[in-house]
């Protein structure tokens, strides 16, 4: 996800998501899938706070 986020900075949340489905080999979004990304989310965001602080 950072790879791709960093990749690509203007990408939105659904193209995000589509390219890390596509990237894993999948097609539909889980509930599973779907509490990863925001988990992978809340790292990515917590740690681009603390670099910026």
């Amino acid at each position: 996800m950072r790879l791709l986020e960093s990749g690509t900075p203007g990408i939105s949340d659904a193209e995000l998501d589509a390219a890390t489905l596509q990237t894993f080999g999948r097609k539909r979004k889980t509930k599973q899938f779907v509490a990863h990304l925001a988990r992978a989310r809340s790292v990515l965001q917590a740690r681009m706070h603390r670099n910026t602080h």
